[in-house]
C-alpha cells in the first residue's frame, strides 16, 4: 500500500487556558441585507479549523456567529433538496443534516445541523466538492490532481484528470482546486498551472492558471493567477482570479475565452457563492513571502492596504462591494462559503459537546428528543483517542516522499521530528520563503524528516538552506540522513546549503547526518509481566525527553513549563513490550523539615499509566531502584540519605499501600 503521507508524530495537548475571543466586524447594513434577502451564510477556514455559521439575532444590527471545530475543513456544499451541509476535511468528508422541522427552534436557532455521516478518504487535500444530478458526491482531489468520487472499496475513485497529468501520484502537481457544475454535471475545473511535476505549480503562480472544460477535455482559458472557485451562474462561468484579487467571468472571443474582471477585493479571493443579483466572496490574508510578487500584493502596496480576511457582498449589476465582514484575529484564511436561503440563525452541533450524545431524532419523533436530562452521566467518561502503540519498525524498506504545502502551523504536529526544533526557530525568526520537506518512513512510521527553506537573498538570487534534519536514534548510521539530504537536493531547483550540518558536526557532509552522537544506552533494571524498568539517568536522548514531556502533558499532570524543567530529574522509565512509555520515576534534591530540623533528602516522584497500575511489583521495583540510585556517584549529594516519596496517584497514599512499601524502606 502506498502512503500519501506518513503518520505525524503524536503530540500532547496543552492544558486548557482561556482562549482569546473572536473579533468580528461587519458593515453597518450587513444585518439588514441578510434580513431582506432572508439568507444566512456558512463558511470554512482550514487555517483555524473552523466551520462558521453566520445569521442574525433578533436585535437589529447584531449578527449571530457560531463556530464549530473540524479538522482542516475546506470544500463546502449545501443541498437545497435535503438541507444538508457537506464539508471536506483533512482525511474525511462530513455531512451535517438539519434536524429541526419547519417552525421549531433549538437554543434560538431555526436550523440545527448535526454531524450524521462521514467518509474516510485519507489525507488527499480535498478542495471543492459537489453532488451531481445522480446524487453522487464529487470532490477535487488536489494531491492526486484529479476529480474523484467515493468508493466503498477504496479511499477514492478517480473519474477525470487533466490531459497534461500522466500519472496519479500524491504530489499536487498542478494544484487542481475548483469545480463548477452545470445542470448537475461536472463541467469546469480550475488549476494553478499545467505542470506535471511535484508541486510544479508553485513556479507558475503569477500567470500559469488555467480553466479546463471536462466534456471536451480541453483547456479553455490560460494566463490566470492562481484561479479558484469556478461557478456557473446566470449562463456564465464566474471565477476568482485569486492572485489579482478579482471576481470575473469568462467571455468568448476570437482568441478564445478571456477573463473579464467585475470587482476587486483587498485579499486573496477564494470561496464564491451567489444569491439573486449578488455574489459573496471570501477574502484571505496573504501567506508569507512564498507568495510574493503576485499582482494582488503589488496593488495592495500601491493602495497602502493590508490583505484582509473576511467576506464581501458584490452587486453584480453595478460591480460594487456593498457589504463586508472582517475577522480581526484568529482567522487569517477562508476557503469556501455557501448561502443558506430561508435561514435566520443556523446552528450546528459540535463533536465535542454533550448535546451530540443527548439529542436524537427518528421517524415520527417530530423533531429532537432529549435522551437524558443530565449533562454528564454518573461514571461516564469519554473514550480515549483511538490508536495503539505500534511495533518497532525494522527489516522493511525505507520509503522517501516529498511533503508539500508546509507552514509553521501544519508543522507543529511534527515538531518532535525536527532538529533543531522548528517551533523555537519560528518564535524568533518567521519563514523567509517556501518550506519544502522530505520524509523517510518504514511501514508508515515516520523515522526521518528533512526540511529546507527556499527564499530570495538580499541580492534577489534564489537560495535554499537545510533548516532541520532528524533521524530517529534507532535508525541512525543506516544512511537515512544522507538519503534525505541527497533526495532533497534533487527536488530543489537551486543549490542546497547545509550550515546546519556544519554547526553540529564541523563539516557539511551528508553522511554526518546519520552520525549524531547519542547518549549511552539505558540499563535494564528488571522486567515484570511484559514491562521493562530502565535506568535512564543522564542517558536520555532528545526524542526521549520530548516523549516524556508529551506523556506528562497528555496525562494532564504538569503544565508545559514545569514538564520541560522536570525532565532533567527523570531517572527511570517503564516501557511496555511494544515500546510504549507507561511510567516515569524521578528524583530531585530538596529539604524536609523533621521535628524543626531541616534534612537533606531526595524527593522521589513516580507515575504509572492507569493501564499498568495493577502491577504492584512495578511500584516496588521503582522504589527499590530509587533507594539504590541515591548512593550512585552520578546522583551524589552530601548528607542526603533519605527519600520523600510523592506520587500523582493518590490511592498509593492509603494505609494498605503504605504497608506494601514498608519492606523496601519507606
Amino acid at each position: 500500500m502506498n502512503n500519501t503521507k506518513p503518520a505525524p508524530a503524536p503530540t500532547a495537548p496543552t492544558p486548557p487556558t482561556q482562549p482569546p475571543s473572536l473579533q468580528v466586524q461587519a458593515s453597518e447594513g450587513l444585518w439588514q441585507w441578510l434580513a431582506e434577502q432572508d439568507v444566512s451564510l456558512a463558511l470554512t477556514t482550514y487555517q483555524s479549523n473552523r466551520l462558521f455559521l453566520i445569521g442574525r439575532n433578533p436585535e437589529p444590527g447584531r449578527l449571530a456567529v457560531q463556530e464549530r471545530l473540524f479538522d482542516k475543513p475546506m470544500g463546502l456544499f449545501w443541498q437545497p433538496e435535503t438541507d444538508r451541509l457537506t464539508l471536506g476535511c483533512r482525511y474525511q468528508i462530513w455531512q451535517l443534516g438539519n434536524r429541526l422541522p419547519a417552525g421549531q427552534t433549538h437554543e434560538d436557532g431555526d436550523r440545527l445541523y448535526v454531524p450524521s455521516q462521514a467518509w474516510i478518504t485519507g489525507d488527499v487535500n480535498a478542495h471543492d466538492l459537489a453532488f451531481d444530478r445522480d446524487g453522487r458526491l464529487l470532490f477535487v482531489n488536489t494531491d492526486f490532481s484529479c476529480l474523484a468520487t467515493l468508493d466503498p472499496d477504496f479511499s477514492f475513485r478517480p473519474i477525470w484528470q487533466p490531459p497534461f497529468i500522466k500519472k496519479l501520484v500524491a504530489e499536487d502537481r498542478c494544484h487542481l482546486n475548483g469545480l463548477a457544475m452545470v445542470d448537475g454535471e461536472a463541467t469546469y475545473m480550475s488549476a494553478c498551472s499545467q505542470t506535471d511535476t511535484a508541486a510544479g505549480w508553485r513556479q507558475h503562480r503569477h500567470d500559469g492558471g488555467v480553466v479546463l472544460h471536462l466534456p471536451s477535455n480541453q483547456i479553455i482559458a490560460t494566463g490566470l493567477s492562481m484561479p479558484h472557485s469556478p461557478r456557473w451562474y446566470r449562463d456564465r462561468l464566474w471565477l476568482l482570479n485569486s492572485g489579482s484579487g478579482e471576481l470575473g467571468y469568462l467571455d468568448s472571443g476570437r482568441d478564445g475565452e478571456r477573463f473579464v474582471p467585475v470587482a476587486y477585493g483587498p485579499g486573496f479571493v477564494r470561496g464564491l457563492a451567489f444569491h439573486d443579483r449578488f455574489a459573496l466572496i471570501g477574502l484571505s490574508q496573504l501567506r508569507s513571502t512564498s507568495f510574493g510578487g503576485l499582482a494582488l500584493e503589488q496593488r495592495l502596496a500601491a493602495d497602502g492596504q493590508q490583505a484582509q480576511c473576511g467576506l464581501m457582498v458584490v452587486d453584480l449589476d453595478r460591480g460594487e462591494v456593498i457589504h463586508w465582514l472582517r475577522f480581526g484575529n484568529l482567522v487569517e484564511e477562508l476557503f469556501d462559503l455557501v448561502v443558506i436561503p430561508g435561514a435566520r440563525r443556523p446552528r450546528a452541533l459540535g463533536l465535542q459537546e454533550d448535546d451530540i450524545e443527548r439529542l436524537v431524532s427518528f421517524p415520527g419523533s417530530n423533531g429532537l428528543v432529549i435522551t437524558k436530562p443530565t449533562v454528564r452521566r454518573p461514571g461516564h467518561t469519554r473514550a480515549p483517542v483511538a490508536g495503539l502503540p505500534r511495533p518497532e519498525p525494522g527489516g522493511q524498506p525505507v520509503l522517501y516522499q516529498s511533503v508539500h504545502n508546509l507552514t509553521p502551523d501544519n508543522l507543529l504536529p511534527y515538531d518532535r521530528m525536527t532538529a533543531p526544533p522548528l517551533s523555537q526557530r519560528w518564535a524568533s525568526q518567521p519563514p523567509r520563503g517556501e518550506l519544502l520537506g522530505l520524509s523517510a518512513a518504514i511501514a508508515g512510521e515516520l523515522i526521518g524528516f528533512a526540511i529546507a527553506e527556499r527564499f530570495q537573498a538580499a541580492d534577489g538570487s534564489p537560495q535554499a538552506e537545510l533548516i532541520s534534519l532528524f533521524v530517529a536514534p534507532a535508525q541512525r548510521r543506516r544512511g537515512i540522513g544522507s538519503g534525505l539530504v541527497a533526495r532533497l537536493r534533487q527536488q530543489l531547483d537551486v543549490a542546497l546549503t547545509t550550515p546546519l550540518l556544519r554547526a553540529h558536526h564541523g563539516q557539511a557532509t551528508d553522511q554526518q547526518a546519520d552520525q549524531a552522537p547519542t547518549p549511552a544506552p539505558a540499563t535494564e533494571l528488571f522486567t515484570h509481566a511484559g514491562y521493562r524498568v530502565l535506568d535512564v539517568y543522564q542517558r536520555l536522548s532528545a526524542p526521549e525527553r520530548e516523549e516524556i514531556v508529551a506523556f506528562w502533558l497528555e496525562q494532564q499532570l504538569l503544565p508545559p513549563a514545569e514538564a520541560q524543567r522536570r525532565v532533567d530529574e527523570v531517572c527511570f522509565l517503564v516501557r511496555h513490550a511494544t515500546g510504549a512509555l507507561v511510567g516515569i520515576g524521578s528524583l530531585y534534591p530538596g529539604e524536609l523539615s523533621d521535628n524543626g530540623q531541616e534534612r537533606h533528602v531526595f524527593y522521589g516522584r513516580t507515575y504509572l499509566h492507569p493501564s499498568a497500575r495493577g502491577h504492584v511489583r512495578l511500584y516496588l521495583g521503582l522504589l527499590q531502584a530509587a533507594r539504590t540510585l541515591i548512593a550512585d556517584p552520578r546522583l551524589c549529594r552530601s548528607g542526603a540519605t533519605a527519600i520523600a516519596f510523592e506520587t500523582e496517584n493518590p490511592r498509593l497514599m492509603s494505609r494498605a499501600w503504605r504497608r506494601l512499601f514498608t519492606p523496601v524502606g519507606y
